[in-house]
């Protein structure tokens, strides 16, 4: 009874939350013809357009002619008219092969066929297109997050190092965790994980932003991670810390960056501040601690192994296709059709009727057979491209998986012959940590390829810096939405890079933002939900001397447009 119920809740809430919108499409033709006109082709491709978004939809095609020539004629030319618009939707990318065609040929015409000015009216085809938008913004925005989170197993008992799948080191040291209540880990497994983001799109479709107490940051990357034990999340133990090494991706080494720890944003539900920690970035060995400098160096041998097992995941030999092929179809010839008469028919039957007879025949085996003919020129392009795919893909299985092979042999060669000269890489690593300090203490430049700090608390860590633009240079905007549907605006400075979350709505129905660098290239984005379907904004501006308005223009967009224009601002 409890199964049944929740069934019932879950389907009230899709239907609740499901959005039906009909469309019609009609295009005309000119008189004996089923050629596209160029106003048709306008009149179909918006929908495309229309339809973008959809969580499913129905096709359902009219065909019709007027009464000009006999009826089986003109049934076979409102076949060739609806050909030609699934045809023409087909090649839109739209899904076709479960629409539906009904062909009328002169049958339930329009208008009357009696004069000139109504004939035109029946040379038609009508599409009637049935879209269900079942999105809502919640559930478009856990789309477009595709975060992943990585695992890694390590001992808590022994320090580690561990590079990760986006390029973080992690150094961790032994007895590194606790349990909730303070009690220490026994010898045993604990699970890391961890989520990357180094992109600005990765942050952008995650939802996450770069600003500490309403002030701009430049952002170097952000990870968060968590450390589990027999399904109970842990903590850092007391007076113990992470070494967390964060790739530089663009550029050199920035001594301005300093690490920022993320809590929830009181003020604004899911998402987070920045809070500064005054940890400037260091280098690996100062980072890591006494204890770690030898005993987490001399495990990373061991440890790269795992990691590079990780990495390399064998891909799946696919299946060749093995559809059946449609035969193709045998065109009706008109001679050869036999009315087969009974003894008395033969009798009162005169000639006439039986070519009457043939004609009704003859009509209707022109019918299947178009359609037979349309079935099989659409079935043969599927099979072909399924055929030709499968035999695509078993290749690149097999270079893949010989790339796959090649790659981890060589890493693990790398591994063996680290692990055979563990004291030789400690001393190496040595020297680099004093090539990178000069005389005075600074770093150099040349030799970090990774901000590092020393981390003493697990979840959200970033690596950042402040703007510190003159207040003087700093400004307002604000984007006019006066509609009530939730969105989410993001101000876009991909050159810093950075990110700003415009959170603040006011009565007037205007999202305000301040603290804006005056002068900045920047782009603003727009994502929500109407009727639901998702829609997508987005405008470049740069920003003004004083406080500037904005209206931003949306489009529908399906989930896969969205990623790729969040993907194109890296």
């Amino acid at each position: 009874m409890r199964c049944y119920l929740l069934f019932l809740g879950v389907l009230a809430n899709f239907v609740l939350s499901a959005q039906t919108t009909n469309f019609t499409y009609t295009v005309y033709f000119n008189s004996d013809q089923h050629q596209l006109s160029a106003e048709a082709y306008k009149i179909l491709s918006k929908a495309s357009m229309d339809l973008s978004g959809a969580e499913s939809y129905q096709i359902n095609i009219q065909a019709y002619t007027d009464d000009e020539g006999s009826n089986a004629y003109n049934q076979a030319l409102g076949q060739r008219r609806a050909d030609a618009v699934l045809a023409y939707l087909d090649s839109l990318g739209l899904a076709t092969q479960n629409a539906k065609l009904n062909n009328y040929g002169e049958q339930k015409a329009l208008a009357d066929n009696n004069t000139v000015e109504n004939r035109p009216k029946n040379r038609r085809v009508d599409v009637f297109i049935q879209a269900v938008f079942s999105e809502s913004f919640q559930s478009l925005l856990n789309k477009l997050d595709h975060t992943q989170t990585y695992t890694y197993p390590i001992s808590s008992t022994k320090s580690t190092c561990l590079l990760t799948h986006q390029g973080t080191f992690l150094m961790i040291p032994a007895q590194a965790f606790v349990y909730a209540n303070g009690s220490p880990v026994a010898e045993g497994e604990v699970t890391l994980q961890i989520q990357e983001y180094y992109g600005l799109s990765d942050m952008l479709m995650a939802g996450l932003s770069t600003s500490s107490n309403h002030k701009l940051l430049a952002t170097g990357g952000m990870i968060n991670l968590k450390a589990l034990a027999q399904g109970q999340e842990l903590q850092l133990a007391p007076q113990k810390e992470i070494g967390v090494g964060m790739p530089i991706r663009k550029g050199q080494f920035d001594p301005a960056m300093a690490l920022f720890l993320g809590d929830k944003d009181p003020h604004h539900q899911g998402h987070l501040n920045w809070n500064p920690t005054q940890r400037k970035a260091t280098s690996l060995l100062a980072a890591s601690g006494k204890d770690l400098s030898v005993d987490a160096v001399r495990q990373f041998a061991i440890f790269r192994e795992t990691a590079i097992n990780q990495l390399v995941k064998q891909p799946v030999r696919p299946k060749l296709n093995t559809r059946t092929r449609r035969t193709l179809p045998q065109k009706p010839r008109r001679e050869n059709i036999k009315v087969h008469l009974n003894f008395f028919q033969k009798i009162f039957t005169n000639k006439q009727r039986v070519e009457v007879q043939k004609d009704r025949i003859y009509a209707k085996q022109v019918k299947n057979y178009q359609r037979d003919l349309k079935y099989f020129r659409r079935d043969s392009m599927q099979w072909k491209k399924y055929f030709q795919d499968s035999l695509n893909y078993v290749s690149l299985y097999q270079e893949a998986l010989n790339g796959d092979i090649q790659n981890y042999q060589a890493a693990l060669n790398e591994a063996n012959h680290a692990a055979a000269n563990r004291e030789q890489d400690q001393k190496k690593m040595q020297e680099l940590y004093e090539k990178g300090v000069s005389s005075d203490g600074q770093l150099s430049q040349q030799t970090l390829d990774r901000y590092f700090f020393a981390v003493n608390r697990l979840g959200w860590i970033n690596c950042d810096k402040f703007m510190d633009t003159p207040e003087s240079q700093l400004t307002q905007i604000a984007i006019q939405d006066s509609d009530a549907s939730e969105e989410r605006l993001m101000l876009v400075f991909p050159h810093l890079p950075s990110i700003l979350s415009v959170k603040i709505k006011t009565l007037q129905g205007e999202y305000l933002s301040d603290n804006i660098p005056k002068g900045m290239p920047a782009k603003l984005i727009g994502i929500k939900v109407d009727q639901g379907r998702s829609m997508l904004a987005v405008k470049d501006i740069k920003i003004g001397e004083s406080k500037q308005s904005y209206n931003l223009v949306y489009q529908p967009k399906s989930l896969r447009e969205i990623q790729k224009v969040l993907e194109s601002i890296d």
